[in-house]
């Protein structure tokens, strides 16, 4: 087990945790599939408990990583793997999910009847936490002598990358979401992706028990409508995470199994990650005529509320000069009796706006 610490922020560490599973000889009815179950499930129960001991020390570890690795060949067929680890995820996901482990890899050589070596490896991937993406690859050895990652199916986020690729630091949105994570509730920009996998499952569950139906290649689009220069509505596409306020909404055009053609819906949620999780006049200023504009052209509305209530604050400019009377100024974990103007600052506040101060002798 490794504590990693990006040099460029300080902030961004994790756990890496490499093990080598060395097969032993199976004896008795035991097959080589439960075996796979069985010393798997095994292993990871034994990270995840010395992770949760860890956790303890290093409470800001956030996207933690495992990689297992079986030493030996297996004499398996790539099926038996596939149904091994189809229920990883069911059987240690809330483990995972709590101790921050966004990504695991697991690595087998699988051998046939003749002899021959392929190694394969399965990347699972659950940055958002309620996402889970699977990628299989197979490591290819090229002319020039170098290991490659070569996609087996769907082409996955490294194929035909390094077989020893860096692993990426933590993403501009992982820190929000390791925010709405400690709370127990999911990150603003997070939820296009649950209702686009809600959809997918929606249609594979409709195209199994109706042939005629066809799983369509897009079934959700996703546009954000934001405050133009002149305070007017405008339906953009827009990167996740450049909202400048506690509040963001979009337009949904989904394709279900009932409405193939696509219906619209507006969503309105909360940014959590914003300013303590609160609601102040500008989230209401934004919310209302969002509301009031697209209910006029008769699209229902969701709002997902996740906010801790009114946000009450001073203006930033004026915080800055308040000091601080603290009662013992060498331990600041006893508390402070007052805030405070010293007369240099009381005279600034006072330019700013003099009749708004009241001022008492203590």
């Amino acid at each position: 087990m490794y504590l990693a610490v990006t040099q460029e922020n300080q902030l961004d560490n994790r756990f890496f945790v490499h093990a080598l599973i060395c097969p032993s000889r199976l004896h008795g009815s035991i097959s080589t599939k439960q075996y796979l179950i069985s010393e798997m499930d095994r292993l990871m129960t034994s990270i995840l408990d010395a992770l949760e001991v860890v956790s303890l020390q290093y409470h800001n570890a956030d996207v933690n990583h495992i990689f297992m690795n079986f030493v030996y060949n297996l004499q398996v067929s790539y099926e038996d793997v596939l149904e091994a680890i189809s229920g990883f995820i069911e059987r240690h996901g809330k483990r995972l999910w709590c101790l921050h482990v966004t990504g695991s890899e697991i690595r087998i050589a699988l051998k046939d009847q003749e002899g021959n070596v392929a190694p394969i490896c399965c990347i699972i991937e659950n940055i958002s936490g309620f996402v889970v993406n699977f990628h299989w690859y197979q490591e290819i050895t090229t002319e020039k002598g170098t290991t490659i990652l070569k996609s087996i199916g769907d082409k996955g986020l490294f194929h035909l990358q390094l077989v020893n690729y860096p692993y990426p630091t933590k993403e501009s949105l992982q820190p929000m979401r390791y925010q709405a994570h400690l709370i127990g509730t999911t990150y603003v920009y997070d939820f296009p992706k649950l209702l686009a996998k809600a959809l997918h499952n929606a249609w594979v569950r409709a195209t199994t028990s109706d042939s005629s139906l066809t799983l369509l290649k897009k079934l959700l689009e996703v546009k954000e409508p934001v405050l133009d220069e002149h305070d007017q509505l405008a339906e953009v596409d827009r990167a996740p995470g450049n909202n400048t306020f506690g509040m963001v909404a979009w337009v949904f055009t989904l394709k279900t199994p009932e409405f193939p053609n696509s219906r619209k819906v507006v969503v309105i949620v909360n940014d959590i990650a914003y300013k303590f999780h609160s609601f102040g006049p500008i989230e209401d200023q934004f919310s209302y005529p969002v509301t009031k504009c697209l209910c006029a052209r008769g699209l229902p509305r969701i709002y997902l509320s996740t906010n801790s209530g009114t946000r009450i604050g001073l203006a930033e400019d004026v915080m800055n000069l308040f000091s601080c009377a603290w009662n013992d100024k060498g331990h600041p974990e006893k508390g402070f009796a007052y805030l405070y103007l010293t007369q240099e600052n009381y005279l600034k506040v006072q330019e700013k706006a003099a009749a708004t101060i009241r001022t008492m002798e203590i």
